[in-house]
């Protein structure tokens, strides 16, 4: 088991009381033997004593994301979920890998899992919030509450991208998000929960820190019965039922096929040294 594994043991031992845990996303920038690092889940030693820790302390745990050598031989970024009884109730492979500073390969599929009694949980990590289309899935799929496990520094877009991405995603969809960051000086922190209309429940700042909140998710239904804020903007049952249209256009008509694409090329950088600088006129 490697050393941030370890660490996020130690973590969650020390978080105090809480029902659910989670912890930041365990990987930024490539390192240079990340392969060497991935293990299968859950066999593999690290989700194995993760596992044993969920059940120790009797906690459902999201502890970010061990680096995951799948079965196909492909390497994922990947977010698990186990339950207080020690089990793997689920795993996300990250769907938008942050190209071109990771290669893990993409995932191929939304992850949603209940919490018997008490509601249904989202995940995505890091770079998947850029991409609308990841939160309005997980909506659609019943999430009232999102995790999403983040590893970003002040390159990456600093403190104008951390919060306010989770602010959007949080009114769009009517949920709470729970934006957990690694702090400084690997990453930025500014960890967040955001509830359903927008506010800002808890924010932490740079260094590493813990919080806790209650997530009232009588609170997501009715906001998303009745709407939000003064009342009436119905956000996602206006995305079912106030349009005509019979489906939307990159998805009937395929995603590439836009105009916008018609001047952009096809390739991107896969890693930093395939990055092109612009060599614009002066």
């Amino acid at each position: 088991m490697n050393s941030d594994a370890e660490k996020c043991l130690a973590s969650a031992r020390s978080a105090g009381y809480a029902g659910f845990r989670c912890g930041p996303d365990g990987h930024g920038p490539d390192s240079p033997n990340f392969k060497e690092l991935a293990e299968p889940i859950p066999s593999g030693p690290t989700t194995q004593a993760l596992m044993g820790l969920a059940k120790n302390l009797k906690v459902w745990l999201v502890p970010g994301t061990p680096m995951e050598k799948g079965d196909d031989g492909r390497f994922y970024n990947t977010a698990i979920v186990l339950s207080p009884e020690g089990k793997l109730v689920a795993k996300y492979r990250k769907v938008f890998p942050a190209r071109p500073i990771e290669s893990s390969d993409p995932g191929n599929e939304f992850v949603v899992f209940d919490i018997p009694g008490k509601g249904r949980v989202g995940l995505m990590i890091c770079y998947d919030i850029f991409h609308p289309e990841v939160g309005r899935t997980l909506a659609w799929m019943g999430a009232e509450v999102v995790i999403k496990p983040t590893f970003q520094d002040d390159s990456e877009g600093g403190e104008r991208c951390r919060i306010p991405f989770s602010v959007v995603r949080a009114i769009e969809n009517q949920l709470y998000m729970v934006d957990c960051n690694v702090a400084a000086p690997m990453g930025n922190g500014l960890s967040c929960i955001i509830d359903p209309e927008g506010r800002v429940v808890e924010s932490l700042r740079n260094s590493e820190q813990f919080t806790s909140a209650v997530l009232d998710l009588d609170y997501v239904h009715r906001v998303r019965e009745y709407g939000s804020w003064a009342g009436g903007f119905t956000f996602l049952k206006h995305w079912a039922y106030l349009h005509r249209i019979e489906q939307f256009p990159p998805y009937a008509k395929g995603i590439p096929n836009g105009d916008v694409f018609k001047t952009l090329s096809k390739s991107f950088p896969n890693d930093p040294s395939q990055i092109e600088l612009y060599e614009g006129k002066e």
